[in-house]
Parts: structure tokens; sequence; C-alpha cells
């Protein structure tokens, strides 16, 4: 059973740090997260951090449309996961962000 568990939107200009999304996750969970934004252009990166710091799953790309590859990603302890999101360019728009436990 798949179900939405965090959406987050934000309108990114240039310079700004992006958004921020925590995850609380049981051990053995799995999640996958994507984002959605305006248009193409400038190019933006989502990542998935584990309970302390490490990133576990890193995607960038310009497509209006971003989800990370390769399927869910499972995590071993319980705890505060973190997706972040930034812009790579000078350019702004809306996106929205969304993280959500798969099985």
């Amino acid at each position: 059973m798949r179900g939405f568990d965090r959406i987050e939107g934000v309108a990114l200009r240039p310079g700004d740090a992006g958004l921020e999304a925590e995850l609380r996750l049981d051990a053995h969970a799995c999640v996958r997260f994507g984002i959605a934004r305006e248009a193409p252009g400038d190019g933006v990166e989502v990542w998935l951090e584990d309970t302390r710091g490490m990133v576990m799953v890193h995607q960038a790309g310009r497509t209006p449309m971003l989800v990370a590859r390769g399927g869910p990603t499972c995590v071993r302890d319980a705890g505060a996961y973190r997706v972040r999101l930034r812009s790579l360019g000078s350019g702004g728009g809306e996106v929205r962000l969304a993280a959500w436990k798969a099985r």
C-alpha cells in the first residue's frame, strides 16, 4: 500500500537555500521522493539524508518532473530522515516536493 507522507511546495528564487522536509521513518521502511515544477530550465537537485546527515540518494536534472531513480530507498534505522531540494541555477519558479513511504 502506498500513501503520500509529505508534500511541500516552495517558490525557488536565485540564491535560495531551497526546501527541506523531515520524514519520520520506522526501521526497514522504504521511501520514494520526487519533484514537479512549472517548466524545464535551470537544474534542481534533490537528495535524501540519513539520521547522521549522510547522503543516501541524490538526483539532479532539468526536467519538469524528477523522481529518484532505482526504485524505493529502504532505511535500516528508525528516525528522522531529511529530503532536501535546491536550485542549481540562477532561475526560479514554483517547485513541489513529494516524499512517500513505499513497500
